[in-house]
C-alpha cells in the first residue's frame, strides 16, 4: 500500500519517526516503510567507539520497538546491538537518550500488548474524519 493510503497511521508514523529524528539532532534524515510490517529508520551522527569505522542507526519495527544496529561497509545486514525495552511508541526524548548511549539496552526485543496502529496514530499531525 502507498503512503496516502493508509491515512492517519501513516501520517503518524512518518511524524513519530520525524520527532525522533529530531529529537536526536538527525533532522529531516530518517525514512519509514507503511508497508507491514511497518518501519522506521534514523542514521546517528555519533560512533560506538568499540567500531569507529561503522554507521550507527536507530530502527523501529512494529514487532520489536526500537534498536540501536551498526551497518557493516561490506554488507546490507544490520547488526543490532540493543534494544529499548518499555513500549512500542516511547516519547522521542526517551528514544533520544536510548540511542545517546548505543549498546546500553536490552539483549532482546520486548514484548508489546500495544495495537502498533493506534499507538501511531497518536502522532497524526491531522486528524480527519
Amino acid at each position: 500500500m502507498d503512503f496516502e493510503s493508509w491515512g492517519e497511521p501513516a501520517r503518524g508514523l512518518r511524524e513519530y519517526v520525524r520527532l525522533v529524528a529530531e529529537a536526536c539532532g538527525s533532522g529531516e534524515a530518517f525514512s519509514v516503510r507503511v508497508e507491514r510490517p511497518l518501519t522506521g529508520y534514523i542514521p546517528l551522527e555519533d560512533r560506538v567507539p568499540a567500531f569507529p569505522e561503522l554507521d550507527v542507526a536507530l530502527v523501529w519495527e512494529e514487532q520489536t520497538g526500537w534498536r540501536t544496529v551498526i551497518e557493516p561497509a561490506a554488507s546490507n545486514d544490520l547488526i543490532t546491538l540493543s534494544y529499548l525495552d518499555g513500549a512500542l511508541c516511547p516519547p522521542p526524548e526517551e528514544v533520544a537518550a536510548f540511542a545517546a548511549s548505543p549498546g546500553t539496552g536490552a539483549a532482546s526485543p520486548g514484548t508489546f500488548a500495544e495495537d502498533v496502529l493506534a499507538a501511531v496514530s497518536d502522532y497524526a499531525v491531522v486528524r480527519l474524519g
